[in-house]
């Protein structure tokens, strides 16, 4: 990890945050976060 910048770390979650997912009912982690946010 010592090799490893923090922007590539974010590059990574970011793309993986950004990415469909069937168990979501092909929504995004962010966009089911934003939905309990604006929810709560």
């Amino acid at each position: 990890m010592d090799n490893v910048t923090d922007k590539e770390i974010l590059d990574i979650q970011n793309r993986l945050n950004q990415r469909l997912r069937k168990l979501l009912d092909f929504k995004t982690p962010d966009e089911i976060y934003s939905e309990m946010a604006l929810a709560a």
